[in-house]
């Protein structure tokens, strides 16, 4: 199912106005706060309670071929809480580099903190990118 979320803000938004225009302010002014708290402060929440073990995530690592990188980028991922269900990899050349990159696309599930994931692994030597890539359901 895709374009809930916009459809649900378009007839929020609808609403509010209506309620404005009637003179509940009142009203109109507590569903757009409650509105606010729903779509700033319930992601952040959300991303803070564990995962559940049956959801997967995405994240894409790039790093410098040839200093055996990938042990590590698996070591830390299954350190951090996570299990790596599955695994592509594809050797690039940015632009304007002399040494050779691998990509590696990284199938994770399991109880870990996405959040925290990403900055320990950006913080290794040698590691160029770290991006995690999330399914959208909307």
């Amino acid at each position: 199912m895709r374009g809930l979320t916009t459809a649900a803000s378009v007839w929020l938004a609808a609403s509010i106005g209506a309620a404005a225009g009637a003179g509940l302010l009142v009203l109109a002014g507590a569903a757009t706060a409650a509105y606010l708290v729903v779509a700033f402060l319930f992601p952040v929440l959300a991303r803070r309670l564990p995962r559940s073990p049956t959801d997967s995530l995405l994240l894409r690592v790039s790093y410098r071929d040839g200093r055996g990188l990938l042990r590590e980028i698996v070591q830390e991922c299954t350190g951090a809480g996570f299990h790596v269900s599955g695994l592509r990899s594809a050797e690039t050349l940015p632009e304007g580099a002399s040494t050779p990159q691998v990509g590696v696309m990284l199938v994770l599930s399991g109880k870990g903190v996405q959040d925290e994931l990403v900055p320990r692994l950006s913080d290794r030597d040698g590691i160029t990118e770290v991006t995690l890539l999330e399914d959208e359901r909307d």
